[in-house]
């Protein structure tokens, strides 16, 4: 666990938290590591699951197939950060696929018997995931190219805020 440590401290999951937090919480978690390759299903679409995945080392896509074949990119999770909490936590089927983007290693943990100061983070993680969705479906409902130009410019600058709000708050 101790060569994971830097990630661990760069995630949101741990936000707020010392090394000892840390290694506390890894403990009382029921956790496994495990080692995908490119283009390898983490979690398939119309699965119920009871695990979340953070990424430890290179990325994860999140997708979905339509009835059609055409496959729709969600977007791509980066070392450090969370997938599937959404699932996990309501218990319904995955509408989405995670997929091994490149070789990567997952560090994945129950929802069960979560300590206090994760479930906290995982409520802030879902709170901005959201705050982030209501900005997209703001600009989508734009009805000119002219209304969505300026929230063109605006969204990576916020985006960028969300990660580094939890880096403040771990450097801190």
């Amino acid at each position: 666990m101790n060569y994971w440590l830097r990630i661990f401290r760069q995630s949101p999951l741990f936000a707020s938290c010392d090394d000892l937090q840390i290694e506390s919480c890894l403990k009382a978690l029921d956790h496994s590591i495990k080692s995908y390759k490119k283009n390898e299903t983490i979690f398939m679409e119309g699965a119920k699951i009871e695990q979340i995945g953070l990424v430890l080392k290179g990325t994860v896509r999140i997708e979905s197939v339509d009835y059609e074949g055409a496959v729709h990119l969600y977007t791509v999770v980066e070392p450090s950060f969370c997938f599937g909490e959404t699932y996990a936590f309501l218990g319904k089927t995955l509408k989405v696929s995670a997929i091994a983007n490149t070789d990567c290693f997952v560090f994945l943990f129950s929802i069960k018997n979560l300590p206090p100061c994760i479930l906290e983070n995982l409520l802030r993680i879902a709170l901005l995931k959201n705050e982030i969705l209501s900005e997209r479906i703001e600009h989508a409902s734009k009805k000119t190219i002219r209304k969505k130009s300026p929230l063109i410019f605006i969204r990576p600058k916020k985006r960028r805020l969300v990660h580094d709000s939890f880096q403040s708050r771990t450097d801190g």
